[in-house]
Parts: C-alpha cells; sequence; structure tokens
C-alpha cells in the first residue's frame, strides 16, 4: 500500500517536520531508522514529544507545509530504549 508520511523528527524544533511518499510502511519505517541513526537522533526519549511518522493512505496533495488528510491511519515512534513502534491512534 503506497503512504503518505508526515514526520515529526524533532521535539523541540518545527523546522524538522517533512513529508514523503513511500511504497510501503516497511519502506517509511526503513527510511526512519536510517534517517534517525544517521543524525545522531535516537535519544534522549521524551514520553511527550516522542519522534516518529504519521502514516496516511497516499494522496497527491500533501506538501512538507500541508497534510490534508483527517486522522494518520497509525503512528510509527521511537521508542524508550530506541526501537521503533506502531501506535494506534
Amino acid at each position: 500500500m503506497k503512504i503518505c508520511a508526515h514526520m515529526f523528527l524533532s521535539p523541540y524544533s518545527t523546522d524538522m517536520s517533512h513529508h514523503k511518499r513511500f511504497d510501503s510502511v516497511a519502506n517509511a519505517r526503513h527510511w526512519l531508522w536510517n534517517y534517525l541513526y544517521r543524525e545522531g537522533m535516537l535519544g534522549p526519549y521524551d514520553p511527550d514529544h516522542p519522534v516518529g511518522m504519521n502514516i496516511y493512505p497516499q494522496c497527491n496533495d500533501c506538501t512538507d507545509m500541508m497534510c490534508f488528510h483527517d486522522y494518520p491511519m497509525y503512528q510509527i515512534v521511537v521508542g524508550p530504549r530506541g526501537g521503533i513502534k506502531k501506535v494506534k491512534v
């Protein structure tokens, strides 16, 4: 299933919001892990502001600054020990 992913990559900065389209959730998860590992952003964990992405069905309208979806199907977030987990919204 093709998806839109709206990422919240830093809890302390608004310029870390991104949008990407992926061919599957597995590709999105892989991208998130590689990005966070490469940028050294796997810690510290903040339970009030998790790092992750909202997953939506793919559309052609979304951009980095605008999301045209109502509710995410679910979220993928980084957990307290650095793992990536799926969370229902």
